[in-house]
């Protein structure tokens, strides 16, 4: 469940915490701490990756697995899939790919488990 992948993702190399998100910006869990303030923009993440996922089709790039914004205080990486968000706060600088490779999976999983009935 969502709570199980925040505990998870947030003991992975080079992540200090997550959170995961409905696209319509409805927390499911988190840990990231108050101090940050970032409920507002794991809200609207999920509309801004739809929307770069979307240009994304017209440019010989592939498909978005992910975004970073490079923040002063720290990095945050966003993942999207079907109508769930993940945003991970980085612990230091870039992250692994083979942990991008992880939170993709677990944002695809998250996607599956929390598919909106047709």
């Amino acid at each position: 469940d969502a709570k199980s992948i925040v505990t998870h993702a947030s003991r992975l190399p080079g992540i200090s915490a997550c959170a995961v998100v409905f696209s319509d910006g409805l927390s499911l869990a988190g840990n990231i701490p108050a101090e940050y303030e970032a409920d507002a923009l794991c809200a609207l993440a999920p509309s801004i990756l739809k929307r770069i996922g979307d240009q994304m089709i017209g440019a010989n790039l592939g498909p978005l697995n992910g975004m970073t914004l490079f923040c002063a205080k720290t990095p945050v990486s966003f993942f999207a899939h079907g109508n769930i968000c993940l945003a991970a706060l980085h612990s230091a600088g870039e992250i692994a790919a083979e942990v991008r490779a992880r939170l993709e999976s677990a944002v695809r999983e998250l996607a599956r488990m929390y598919a909106q009935p047709a």
